[in-house]
Formats: C-alpha cells, structure tokens, sequence
C-alpha cells in the first residue's frame, strides 16, 4: 500500500481487498504502529477515492458463467495465478504465519 499512495496520480482510485497483514498488528510493536493517518491525508490532498472490495458481494450476479467460463480461462492461460508450496505437515504453522507477514505469494499450500 506504501507504494501505491506515493505514485498515484491526482483524483486516482484505489480499491482495497484483503488485511490479512494487519490483523495483528500492535502499538507495542513499532514496525507495526498504525499507519492510516498518513494515508488520510494523501487522500485528502490528492483527492483520491478508496473503495473496498468484498468478492462475495459479488459473486451472486454472474455466478452461472463464472463457473462456466473461469476453468477455460483457466486452462487456456488467459487467467494466470500463483501460489506459494510449503513442504511437510511440520511446516503448517510456519505456512500459517505466512498469511500474516505478506510472505507468500497467492495462496498457501501446505503439501504433506
């Protein structure tokens, strides 16, 4: 999010999916210490909107097609996605942990 608030153009939007990372995020911790006022002001300023994004408002309206049409595009590589393979039941908890930290790419997937 960092990046994207110091790039952006004048009047830009920004749509917001996911806080996984911030979950546990602290006070005592200063690497975790709220940084959202910062990004109000960027809002203010640059006269950005923000929206949040909930897929499953979603999914309702198309979801005959998207079952439909999402495994050929799947298949065919028009859609492209990427995950993250930790080896052995062991490591679960450290593939865990990865949901909290932004260390993974995609989803997480634990093979045992």
């Amino acid at each position: 999010a960092d990046a994207v608030f110091d790039i952006i153009k004048r009047h830009g939007k920004i749509i917001i999916c996911g806080q996984i990372s911030t979950y546990n995020n602290s006070e005592e911790d200063p690497a975790k210490i709220n940084i959202y006022p910062n990004y109000l002001a960027k809002t203010i300023y640059r006269g950005l909107s923000i929206l949040g994004f909930v897929c499953s408002d979603f999914i309702h309206r198309n979801e005959e097609e998207f079952y439909k049409d999402m495994p050929v595009w799947l298949n065919e590589g028009t859609i492209k996605f990427q995950e993250t393979f930790v080896d052995g039941f062991e490591n679960l908890p450290r593939a865990y942990e990865m949901l909290f930290t932004g260390e993974n790419i995609g989803k997480v997937v634990v093979r045992v």
